[in-house]
């Protein structure tokens, strides 16, 4: 045996041990950044929900009708993507005295941001804002 060939057997299975640690460690952490960007456009699609709901209570408790106040939303939906056919607007409370309370609900079903086998298509999001009535 020449002395210093068993150096060169170490080094390469240290090459292979690093091989089969990354194949081992990558599915994890691709797993785990995509379901952290998922979950992010998935908040922000709530965010956005959210908003455009607390902009229809607004407008109704300074007594705006109630197909002012559903374009309103509808507006605030569109301007994120979210489409006005997959959303659904209620407004209760309208026809009440000033100091009762107003609210605006919204439904939108939007597509599921991380769309893997046995996960819904799409997901419902729901608000509901509540304001007294001006």
């Amino acid at each position: 045996m020449r002395p210093g060939s068993g150096r060169g057997r170490r080094g390469t299975g240290r090459r292979g041990q690093a091989v089969v640690e990354t194949a081992l460690v990558l599915p994890v952490l691709i797993g785990l950044v995509w379901g952290v960007f998922s979950f992010g456009r998935g908040y922000g699609a709530y965010l956005a929900v959210s908003a455009a709901t607390r902009d229809g209570a607004r407008l109704a408790a300074l007594g705006r009708s109630g197909q002012e106040v559903r374009a309103a939303v509808f507006a605030g939906l569109a301007a994120t993507g979210i489409a006005s056919a997959a959303a659904t607007v209620s407004v209760s409370g309208q026809t009440g005295i000033p100091g009762d309370p107003v609210t605006v609900r919204v439904v939108a079903n939007i597509e599921n941001p991380a769309p893997l086998p046995g996960l819904p298509a799409s997901i419902a999001l729901t608000s509901a804002t509540t304001m007294r009535k001006e």
